[in-house]
């Protein structure tokens, strides 16, 4: 997922590709990391017509929007975050994505990552206000297996 969905947007991207996507490894599995401003978010989603979809509880208080998805590292393939059983149709959880930022006076964000379906990643709004560097922590968190005896 890169966010360019306008020539402006993606001359933006080409321009500092390493403000808006970090990409942390863990094994053969990358954990992609985009961050925007909430301004940049809020120009992209408008963009794409999609500005009614950007009612994430508290976002309006945020100043950046970071979202995060997988892929596998050999392919460059997606890793969907749920799997739908054939015979069921249950939904199962396949991870859980968590976006930790420590600023630089060492205070800690680490709001609840919402998985977004229509766009295939987790995302929160985060509070980045100083012209500084952050430190990004990502837990990646697999789905819970049932063991019985």
């Amino acid at each position: 997922t890169l966010y360019f969905c306008s020539k402006e947007q993606m001359e933006m991207f080409k321009k500092n590709p390493k403000k808006y996507l970090r990409v942390v490894s863990i094994g053969d599995v990358d954990v992609n990391i985009n961050i925007l401003t909430m301004k940049e978010y809020k120009d992209m989603m408008n963009a794409m017509g999609m500005g009614g979809m950007m009612k994430m509880e508290g976002m309006d208080k945020t100043t950046h929007y970071i979202s995060a998805y997988l892929t596998d590292k050999k392919t460059g393939a997606s890793i969907p975050a749920y799997s739908v059983d054939k015979n069921t149709g249950k939904k199962t959880e396949n991870f859980k994505i968590q976006v930790v930022i420590i600023s630089p006076d060492s205070k800690v964000q680490k709001p609840f990552m919402k998985f977004v379906d229509v766009m295939k990643y987790h995302a929160a709004g985060f509070n980045l206000l100083k012209n500084s560097s952050y430190k990004i922590k990502v837990i990646l968190e697999a789905a819970d297996i049932e063991y019985k005896i």
